[in-house]
């Protein structure tokens, strides 16, 4: 529905503000998975001092950016100042619902707020591109949605309260005591992720960062199943390391087993049919994104283990903010090193040697103060079974089926076939977690499939 240059406005946009939130926000609202499983009697305590302290973090970011760009004549954030600051406090205040809802053990409403909201964003975008073809109308529409879901959450919130029932709390300084290493990681891995973006965008302009993003489309992928992964597993996490560590990390062993059955696939997949996707969803005009996308899909292999959640499970925050500085500082030197040579190939090969990196820096960290080797805190044998199975279910998908016009339904079928292959193998290699899955998805099917005797 855009050119490739609005398009690249759009996303210059979003960049912009993905990077505002996570100084605006401070990874405050994810202190609930720590603190509620932990007091549950002062749940809606913890929940309104993450609802002020956010207020307090979006409107200090909103000033500053206010002052920047002004104080540069416009050459921070320019035309998109205004739309920003209304999007970022929109967005950031009143936001809870999400974490509050993992802490205390509710998924399906954690999924139907989240699928609500996203099905929102999808129609507000894709209306207002379709009827209008303008980015600013898209850019507005999305501040009337967010504006829109901080009244009804504010509606919301005031009637389901419950703090003034609750005993007073001391939670304050505790809370920000975990919130400021945590929150200071969390906006320094955005940094991280948005640094190239953010130089694309300012050096190459925006149709250039118009190809690096369909490039790195996959990045949702990993924020969606690693991050909901991780967000499930750290309450428990925090309840079985008061019992004993060792309890902890076997739970971050399967967890780790599970995102890696996930994330290996869909790595595979991309890989092998990165040309054949970014050309029929985007048009051949985003070719060169094929490699950007392929180099990209290895940060999937890196994500199969979240070592931040071991730290956070045990309150030792502080020490992967100081990954993330390393990383930032990594990814910084490298793009100036790459990107004059490789370009945009340049920059996301850039973002992949600092997020490897810092994962070697946490993991040193993590089975230090868990007291366990690496040899034995990362499952290596059941990973390296998984990694095969994914590996070796990709002869399928190089049986000569259709091409051409029918490029698309090979890649339908050429996956289907690929995912039974890879289910089988993970089947014979006896991968516990694959079969607690699979089990779980018969539970799920069996209601509505009754004559397959699931």
């Amino acid at each position: 529905l855009l050119s490739v240059e609005d398009f690249g406005r759009y996303r210059e946009f979003l960049v912009y503000s993905g990077t505002l939130l996570s100084f605006a926000t401070f990874g405050i609202t994810t202190s609930l998975l720590y603190f509620v499983p932990g007091r549950p009697e002062h749940t809606w305590q913890f929940v309104k001092h993450t609802t002020h302290l956010t207020a307090i973090t979006s409107v200090v970011v909103a000033t500053a950016l206010i002052g920047a760009d002004w104080a540069s004549g416009g050459a921070v954030v320019g035309a998109y100042l205004i739309p920003l600051v209304a999007y970022v406090l929109a967005f950031a205040n009143v936001d809870f619902w999400e974490y509050l809802w993992l802490a205390t053990s509710r998924p399906m409403a954690v999924f139907a707020y989240t699928s609500g909201r996203l099905v929102a964003r999808m129609a507000v975008v894709i209306g207002a591109a379709y009827f209008t073809r303008s980015v600013t109308v898209i850019i507005w529409s999305l501040v009337a949605l967010e504006f829109s879901r901080l009244l009804l959450s504010a509606v919301v919130w005031s009637a389901v309260r419950k703090d003034r029932d609750e005993p007073l709390s001391d939670g304050w300084k505790g809370m920000i005591r975990f919130c400021l290493p945590n929150g200071g990681s969390l906006l320094l891995g955005i940094m991280n992720r948005y640094a190239a973006n953010i130089v694309v965008a300012k050096v190459m302009g925006p149709a250039a960062l118009a190809h690096y993003m369909i490039g790195t489309y996959v990045e949702p992928i990993v924020s969606t199943l690693r991050n909901s992964l991780s967000d499930a597993m750290l309450p428990a996490m925090v309840s079985r390391a008061t019992n004993a560590n060792s309890e902890a990390v076997h739970l971050w062993q399967r967890g780790s087993i599970v995102a890696s059955i996930l994330l290996l696939p869909i790595g595979a997949l991309l890989v092998r049919y990165a040309d054949t996707l970014i050309v029929t969803a985007f048009s051949s005009g985003y070719r060169s994104s094929v490699p950007i996308m392929q180099i990209f899909s290895l940060v999937l292999l890196r994500e199969c283990f979240d070592f931040a959640i071991a730290l956070k499970a045990i309150n030792q925050t502080r020490y992967f903010l100081y990954g993330d500085v390393a990383a930032i500082v990594l990814n910084l030197i490298l793009l100036a090193a790459l990107m004059p040579y490789l370009g945009l190939v340049g920059a996301v090969t850039a973002y992949v040697i600092s997020s490897y990196t810092e994962g070697a820096y946490l993991c040193w960290w993590v089975t230090r103060l868990y007291g366990v080797p690496a040899r034995r805190f990362i499952p290596w044998k059941n990973f390296l079974k998984v990694a095969l199975a994914a590996a070796l279910g990709l002869g399928m998908t190089y049986i000569p089926l259709w091409s051409g016009r029918f490029a698309l339904l090979n890649v339908v079928v050429g996956s289907t076939l690929y995912l039974i292959v890879y289910a089988l193998l993970l089947q014979l290699f006896r991968i516990d977690e694959a079969q607690q899955l699979l089990l779980r998805l018969r539970r799920r099917v069996s209601p509505f499939i009754p004559y397959f005797g699931l």
